[in-house]
């Protein structure tokens, strides 16, 4: 079974990880909002590297879509 994938904002995964900073656990967490243990360790590992900019979500590669025009034409 495909699982779908959520969207979560980048002023909620700052949230989440300041809440989990100031002492509130993974598991606590996860009843709150649903989001897995390793996605809310992976945001912490990100926003102590960087900051609130490491949170930002990214355009990620991929396909292009027929409707946009390649540059080199």
């Amino acid at each position: 079974m495909r699982k779908e994938y959520t969207f979560h904002s980048k002023e909620e995964k700052i949230a989440i990880v300041k809440l989990y900073l100031s002492g509130e656990s993974q598991g606590k967490l996860h009843e709150k909002t649903g989001i897995r243990d390793g996605d809310i360790r992976k945001w912490k590992r990100r926003y102590l590297a960087g900051g609130e900019a490491e949170l930002e979500n990214k355009k990620k590669p991929g396909i292009q879509c027929p409707n946009t025009k390649d540059e080199k034409s």
